[in-house]
Formats: structure tokens, C-alpha cells, sequence
């Protein structure tokens, strides 16, 4: 696996697991708002989500064929690019947290790109 799918699969884990095991933490965190107790369990529902997503990718990762790894690759750069578009679209309704983690959304959706054109 490579540093990059390394950091990629750290950063998930850590997402997944706040989703799952603290979703108020998580909530206040990036929204500044646990939310109630329908909020947190459609957060843990998402990490639920993303925890399978996850599996899926390190399968794919590493017991595929080449054709089948490059397009995981570029899968992952448009999850993260995805992601940037919402954070920017909603960054309104963000902490402080915002910052970080767009900052972090945008590094990670580059070097998949990079990757994928490579």
C-alpha cells in the first residue's frame, strides 16, 4: 500500500470511528451543535456508511488488478473532491474546524489526482 493510501485509510479510520463511537463530539466539533438524538444516530448511520466504503476500498486496494486500482484511485480523488465542494458550499455552518479540514480535503483530493493521472 502506498503512503498515500496509508494516510487515506488513517484519516478514515479516525472519521469512521468519531462517526460511530462520539457523533454529538463529532457534531459539536465541525457544526458547533451535538444535535439531538436523531442527529447523532443519522451521524453514526454515516459512519456506519463509511466504515463499509472503507473495507471496500482496502479490497480493493489490495487484492485487485491494476485497471481495477487506478480506478479506485480516481474514485477516492472525487470522494475528496466532493467533500471540498460541501465544505466550501456549506462553510457557513462550520467552526473553526472548517479551516483544517478543507485545507485537508484539498491536499488529499491533488494528490489523488496526481496520482490517478500519473
Amino acid at each position: 500500500m502506498s503512503l498515500l493510501n496509508t494516510v487515506d485509510t488513517a484519516l478514515g479510520a479516525g472519521f469512521t470511528l468519531q462517526l460511530l463511537a462520539v457523533p454529538g463530539f463529532f457534531n459539536e466539533m465541525y457544526f458547533g451543535n451535538p444535535g439531538d438524538e436523531r442527529t447523532q444516530t443519522w451521524t453514526q448511520f454515516a459512519g456506519v456508511f463509511l466504515g463499509g466504503l472503507r473495507a471496500l476500498k482496502y479490497v480493493v486496494d489490495n487484492g485487485s488488478d491494476e485497471a481495477t486500482k487506478k480506478a479506485a484511485v480516481g474514485v477516492t480523488a472525487a470522494v475528496w473532491g466532493a467533500c471540498t465542494v460541501l465544505s466550501i458550499r456549506d462553510r457557513h455552518m462550520y467552526t473553526d474546524m472548517w479551516y483544517p479540514n478543507t485545507g485537508l480535503q484539498v491536499v488529499m483530493t491533488c494528490l489523488f489526482v496526481k496520482e490517478y493521472l500519473a
